[in-house]
């Protein structure tokens, strides 16, 4: 898949995983490339970019596994941004399944 058009899909899988549950990096990292052949790096620079905006917020957690986890939470805001990208996705995604089956 071309790199330009997965990073313009990232922000609205964060969300959207994130709306689901609350999640740490590395957990979000394994959820999305088992789906999006994505940089881990791209998801972090989302994740920053995200929190700066203030689409989601972090709050740090104890593992069993190791030292305290950051965790990110999608705030109103962000459900807001979230709806907004789902309509803007479906209707990108009409348009093109338009264009590809002809009918245009």
């Amino acid at each position: 898949m071309n790199p330009q058009f997965k990073k313009g899909i990232v922000d609205i899988v964060i969300l959207n995983c994130l709306y689901q549950k609350d999640s740490y990096g590395y957990e979000l990292v394994k959820t999305i490339s088992e789906f999006v052949n994505v940089k881990e790096s791209t998801i972090y620079t989302s994740l920053r970019k995200l929190t700066n905006l203030e689409f989601l917020s972090t709050y740090d957690k104890e593992s069993t596994d190791g030292p305290k986890r950051k965790y990110y939470k999608v705030t109103t805001s962000g459900i807001d941004k979230l709806i907004l990208l789902k309509d803007d996705w479906n209707n990108f995604k009409t348009n093109i399944d338009y264009l590809l089956e002809g009918k245009k």
